[in-house]
């Protein structure tokens, strides 16, 4: 009977000790996830002030600093009596200020719909908002299949959209621009071609302009692969493929 006692004892001892050991290994472990949870919100918030500095630069900062620049140039020809080419200047400036209102109006509207608008409604409005400022005209093919397509992917891919009809605008000085988007397998794939004036991709983009950073800053974030094809006077190409899989 002891013997039988002491067996249950010893038995009854060794269930304590290694439950308190899961127990202590459970605590550590919560510990541990306290850490990563606020690793994870830092790493989030840095993110998010990345994206804004992206939207604010795409929209306000670059609108700003040509106005300032032509507002500049007015001045300098006004105080040497140029009327004529004053008067120029106003009208560019001033359609300098209705794209820059547009395009802010834009991006704070697709922030604001970020998950409420189906991806192709969306898709299509950013089209016909370019559009409709750009004296190029704008096509979209958008080639969508049955299989849903992530959140982030959606949110990334409305984006770069944003981002690169936002260049072409500015920069492309094109007559024809070409958007497709094509759902193939586990992957979408966004393709944006212009006539416009190309650049050489190999030349480092100053700093402060933030476009193509913009862009493969993105791609990065969601594993996508970016290829940019152009040449000086032969238009430009910029194919990114995300990969449709759910974020980590």
């Amino acid at each position: 009977f002891i013997i039988i006692v002491m067996v249950l004892f010893n038995q009854q001892l060794a269930a304590r000790e290694k439950s308190e050991r899961l127990l202590a290994q459970l605590e550590g472990a919560n510990l541990q996830l306290e850490r990563y949870a606020t690793q994870i919100e830092a790493l989030t918030l840095q993110a998010e002030r990345e994206r804004m500095a992206r939207e604010l630069h795409d929209t306000l900062v670059q609108g700003t600093a040509g106005l300032v620049l032509q507002l500049e140039a007015i001045k300098a020809h006004h105080e040497q009596n140029h009327g004529e080419r004053v008067q120029e200047l106003l009208e560019q400036a001033l359609k300098r200020a209705r794209s820059t209102l547009s395009e802010s109006r834009a991006a704070i509207e697709d922030l604001r719909n970020d998950s409420e608008l189906p991806f192709k409604e969306a898709v299509q409005q950013i089209v016909e908002q370019f559009g409709s400022q750009m004296s190029a005209k704008v096509s979209l093919d958008c080639q969508l299949g049955e299989a849903p397509i992530p959140a982030h992917i959606q949110h990334h891919a409305r984006r770069s959209l944003h981002e690169l009809l936002s260049n072409v605008s500015k920069h492309a000085a094109a007559r024809h621009v070409e958007v497709t988007f094509q759902q193939i397998a586990h992957s979408l794939k966004l393709k944006v071609k212009d006539d416009g004036e190309g650049f050489d991709p190999s030349v480092l983009v100053e700093d402060g302009h933030f476009g193509l950073q913009g862009l493969e800053e993105r791609a990065r974030l969601t594993e996508s692969r970016l290829s940019i094809d152009s040449q000086i006077g032969k238009g430009t190409t910029v194919t990114i493929t995300f990969p449709r899989k759910e974020q980590a």
